[in-house]
């Protein structure tokens, strides 16, 4: 279906990014995720040419660029994606795997913590997500997803 979806629509980095993500969690297609989030990457650069305070397509960017291995860039754009849209949960869930990516759990946790104060929905979100199932022993993690967690 994702496959489809870039057929539909070749110039939405949206498209390209889900489907790299699809790809991501396939066996044996990590090399196709990595050209699919090269090309997201690559469009989202487009748009922002066109607005570059459009921090909804910053915080989609830091992840493809996460996933591409460009860490230095990716962190760049969840830094000005974060400020540009005053720490709106969305962004700090972006911001959550990318510091997943770099291994920094501790700031992940954080940042999800915040998500999840700003906005009770993002639990669910952050629950059924298979990247943060790396935390899922975490005892911060498990209290940020129960039920009657309020967060931090």
């Amino acid at each position: 279906m994702q496959e489809k979806a870039t057929e539909l629509a070749p110039n939405d980095h949206r498209a390209w990014g889900r489907l790299g993500e699809a790809q991501r969690h396939t066996t044996g297609q990590q090399d196709q995720a990595r050209e699919s989030f090269s090309r997201a990457a690559k469009l989202a650069l487009e748009l922002l040419e066109v607005n570059d305070r459009d921090w909804q397509t910053k915080g989609m960017l830091s992840i493809y660029l996460a996933y591409t291995g460009q860490l230095t860039d990716a962190e760049k754009f969840i830094a000005e994606a974060l400020a540009e849209s005053e720490r709106r949960s969305e962004v700090l869930f972006y911001a959550a795997l990318v510091q997943l990516v770099l291994n920094n759990e501790a700031l992940s946790l954080d940042l999800l913590e915040e998500a999840v104060n700003q906005d009770h929905e993002y639990r669910h979100l952050i629950a059924n997500d298979p990247d943060f199932g790396k935390l899922a022993d975490n005892a911060r993690f498990k209290a940020l997803i129960s039920p009657h967690s309020t967060g931090r």
